[in-house]
């Protein structure tokens, strides 16, 4: 957090504090992940499918925005649209307009809740993160488990203190 700091000090702003402290997160990876092998290692969740996950979330919670973070922007544009009037949702730039990769990490490690995909930058996020509420998929990945990862314990990376969320992967 304070090398982030250090480097973007647009972070430390009451704005942004006031919009993560108030937030729960969701980490939407998409670009590589949909393509060739990755999808049949990661899966895919529809746009369908990440309304309804948020819906059983958002519902238990008390959270003033819904921070839609990932790497598709258009995607997460279209949503954020479909997705404002009943959550308050919010992307990136509309935090700050400054956005990266290292802003979207700060986001994700200091909102209040965090809902996590099967990424390595959500599962970090989530690790460094002082929430509470952190929601990881359940199914971690796509049946049949592809054979790259067979051997992962889910136990090895997710902590004990998260909680699940059920999902439907797209095939």
């Amino acid at each position: 957090n304070a090398n982030i700091l250090k480097e973007f000090p647009e972070l430390k702003s009451k704005k942004v504090k006031e919009i993560l402290d108030n937030s729960i997160a969701i980490h939407i990876r998409r670009k590589d992940k949909l393509s060739g092998i990755n999808k049949k290692i990661y899966g895919n969740i529809s746009k369908e499918e990440i309304k309804r996950i948020v819906q059983s979330i958002y519902k238990k919670n008390k959270y003033k925005y819904l921070l839609l973070i990932g790497d598709d922007f258009q995607f997460i544009e279209e949503l954020q649209k479909e997705l404002l009037t009943k959550f308050n949702a919010l992307c990136s730039s509309s935090v700050n307009k400054h956005s990266s990769i290292m802003h979207d990490f700060y986001y994700l490690m200091n909102c209040k809740g965090l809902i996590l995909s099967n990424s390595s930058f959500g599962l970090w996020a989530g690790y460094l993160s002082d929430s509470k509420n952190i929601f990881y998929p359940n199914p971690l990945f796509p049946e049949p488990i592809h054979h790259s990862i067979k051997s992962l314990c889910k136990d090895d990376i997710i902590l004990k203190k998260w909680k699940t969320y059920d999902t439907i992967y797209d095939r």
